[in-house]
């Protein structure tokens, strides 16, 4: 058979049909996806600007709940890098007497300790009162005793300068011992030599000079100094604590158990860390719960709005069914309607999430610069959490999208008609 042209061609077959039954599908006309959408698109400007309010409503209560939920995030981050400025320091232990009771940790102690099953390293550290000199100033603070690896393991990491290495002749100084002094915690303090006196009970000297390699930023404890345990080499000490590193989480409390059981005391930064992501968790769900209510304020609107286009829109429902649009298209029309709606209102609501919470980050930290504090970054804002938060807007919209899309597609072109 020849070509035909598109028109006769449909013709022709619908002459092939004469003796065939038709069927109520040969009368239909199903909406394409790229045609649902165009005409979705036609709503926005028909009606820009409920559209854009009611887009802008679902944003506000987006950003709301971006706001809040990614300070939650924030703080969290905030005081978990606080508890533990280390990856060590996470599966490390503190274990110590009292001061008051005036025990010790020997050497035979440390061995004993070293043996326990899961113990990856440990590091010793001894206190004792003592007097440093810095540019013929003399002054009275705790000298600690301790190795290269005490700082990994127990999470200080100097804000200036770093820490010294084993046989270093080298000190770690506090910003209040600094201060104690009339210096200040600053790059100008690094190279300054120390001499230093302990009282252990006898008076001892560290017979060299000391040189600051790096200072810690503490103003809330009393003045100390960290010293290697090297520049007391041959010198018998005895120690008040021992940080104990596990060789890996599973491991954290149950050496931990043991070292209780000896009559230690016991700080683990796990533990601190788990109390303080419990506490957090509530506060950032209290958070996503005030912002919730907005959102919730602008689904309720989302539906008002949804309901008064359905209204207005009787006329044009009936002549589509007219036309041969099934119910299903009509159904598919509303909803896409709704969806585009919240999936807009949730890109919104990610841009007003993001512009308020920058402003407030940078108002915060210009604050802190006044003050001469550390800039922080109060907001954290997974990208999970972004995708999540789109989604949720868009499927919340078709929820309120759905009633109205029911009630279109029950209407018969007569009725609407009738309606108009």
């Amino acid at each position: 058979m020849p070509h035909l042209p598109d028109d006769d061609q449909k013709i022709l077959e619908t002459a092939t049909k004469v003796n065939h039954s038709f069927s109520e599908n040969d009368f239909k006309h199903h909406l394409h996806i790229l045609d649902l959408f165009r005409l979705s698109l036609r709503a926005f400007k028909s009606r820009s600007l409920r559209a854009i309010l009611t887009t802008l409503g679902i944003g506000v209560g987006i950003g709301a709940v971006m706001f809040l939920v990614s300070l939650g995030f924030g703080m969290q981050k905030i005081l978990i890098e606080q508890i533990a400025k280390t990856e060590d320091s996470l599966f490390s232990i503190e274990a110590y007497f009292p001061a008051e009771s005036n025990l010790h940790m020997t050497e035979k102690d440390l061995q004993e300790i070293k043996k326990i099953n899961g113990v990856a390293e440990i590091s010793p550290s001894a206190e004792f009162s003592g007097e440093m000199n810095c540019e013929g100033i003399s002054g009275l603070l705790s000298i600690k005793i301790v190795e290269s690896n005490y700082f990994r393991l127990a999470g200080k990491i100097p804000e200036i300068g770093e820490i010294f290495q084993e046989g270093e002749a080298a000190a770690i100084v506090s910003s209040a011992a600094l201060k104690l002094f009339g210096l200040e915690p600053n790059e100008s303090v690094i190279g300054k030599e120390l001499k230093i006196k302990l009282f252990r009970p006898d008076e001892f000297e560290i017979n060299r000079p000391l040189k600051i390699k790096g200072v810690i930023g503490d103003d809330i404890d009393p003045p100390y100094v960290f010293v290697p345990r090297s520049a007391l080499a041959g010198v018998p000490l005895d120690y008040q604590s021992v940080m104990v590193r596990a060789e890996s989480a599973d491991f954290v409390f149950v050496i931990r158990d043991i070292l209780l059981d000896r009559g230690t005391f016991i700080s683990a930064k796990l533990d601190l860390i788990n109390q303080a992501n419990k506490i957090l968790n509530i506060a950032t769900i209290i958070l996503g719960v005030f912002g919730a209510t907005a959102l919730i304020v602008s689904a309720i609107g989302m539906f008002n709005t949804m309901t008064i286009a359905l209204l207005e829109r009787t006329y044009e429902i009936g002549i589509m069914k007219s036309l041969g649009a099934t119910d299903l298209d009509i159904k598919k029309l509303f909803l896409t309607e709704a969806f585009l709606t919240g999936f807009f209102g949730g890109i919104a609501g990610l841009l007003i999430g993001f512009g308020s919470a920058d402003a407030l980050n940078f108002g915060m930290n210009m604050l802190a610069k006044s003050f001469k504090g550390k800039p922080l970054d109060l907001f954290v804002r997974p990208l999970w959490f972004m995708i999540s938060l789109v989604g949720f807007s868009s499927f919340v919209s078709l929820f309120t999208g759905y009633w109205p899309a029911r009630r279109a597609v029950k209407l018969s072109p007569r009725e609407a008609f009738k309606k108009q």
